[in-house]
């Protein structure tokens, strides 16, 4: 029945895809959530449409990988300095959506100790000289306490090898770190 509306598969692939959708942007920041939703074209899968199957496929693991993993994600424009911090990682650390949104903004937030291994890691990265950005460092939490992330990362790059873009995942190490400190004054 395409005339009064979709066909009962299209309308089940199409209740399918609110509720992986629903999966994918709860990584998400609100206002990006709400963009996808009102700018997703809504249409009904051809049958046999590959190269739908494999979209729907990608977005169904990436979904489940970002909710399974249960770290913060984070995506950063470096050329427009636009930082994006997944919600997780702003409750872990105490912040409201949205605080984090640029570069500046999250050094201030970098322990002063932590601060220039970090940097010179994250530079080394994007002049090209590792494979992959990986750092562990104290970030300050709205309450002012410290938490201890482990931050790991890598550069998407133009033609030219120069990096215009990083994504990857943050990890609370908080309890570790503290294990490791009592473990060192035990042992003292």
């Amino acid at each position: 029945d395409r005339a009064g509306g979709m066909s009962g598969q299209g309308a089940k692939m199409n209740k399918l895809l609110k509720f992986i959708s629903s999966l994918f942007t709860s990584a998400l920041s609100p206002e990006l959530s709400r963009r996808i939703e009102r700018e997703a074209p809504a249409r009904e899968p051809a049958p046999n449409d590959a190269v739908y199957d494999a979209l729907l496929a990608s977005e169904q693991r990436y979904a489940l990988v970002a909710q399974g993993a249960g770290d913060g994600i984070w995506d950063w424009d470096i050329a427009a300095d636009k930082l994006y911090i997944s919600p997780r990682l702003h409750a872990l650390l105490g912040y409201g959506p949205g605080f984090i949104t640029n570069i500046s903004t999250w050094k201030t937030l970098v322990h002063p100790d932590d601060s220039a291994a970090a940097q010179r890691k994250l530079v080394a990265h994007i002049k090209g000289q590792s494979e992959h950005f990986e750092s562990e460092f104290r970030v300050r939490c709205g309450d002012g306490r410290y938490r201890w992330l482990a931050d790991r990362g890598i550069a998407a790059r133009d033609a030219t090898g120069r990096a215009v873009r990083m994504g990857g995942s943050f990890r609370d190490i908080t309890e570790s770190k503290r294990a490791e400190t009592a473990l060192r004054e035990s042992e003292a």
